[in-house]
């Protein structure tokens, strides 16, 4: 799971750089950054093992609460989990942009 996940951030970095350097280079905000990953990210999971998961932007609910990762509380610009529930948080980015 960690190499397909370490292949997936990769692969979709390369498409943020490849597609859209234009709005890097303008240092838009970091929200738009983090939708623009989700986005690639959300299409290169397609056909892998973690295609069944759900892929999504500045969400930190579990349907009743708080996202948590080992009972803290989360906050995640991007998140990589099964909704409605806080056992399946595959992966949470928090990206943090360099001027």
């Amino acid at each position: 799971m960690k190499n397909v996940l370490k292949y997936l951030i990769e692969q979709s970095l390369d498409c943020l750089y490849a597609n859209d350097k234009d709005l890097l280079e303008r240092k838009v905000a970091e929200r738009d950054i983090t939708h623009r990953f989700a986005h690639y990210f959300e299409n290169n999971i397609a056909g892998t093992i973690v295609a069944e998961y759900n892929v999504d932007c500045e969400y930190n609910r579990d349907g009743y609460g708080i996202k948590q990762v080992n009972g803290n509380y989360v906050y995640p610009d991007f998140i990589l989990h099964k909704r409605g529930c806080n056992d399946n948080n595959i992966l949470i980015v928090y990206l943090y942009l360099v001027n």
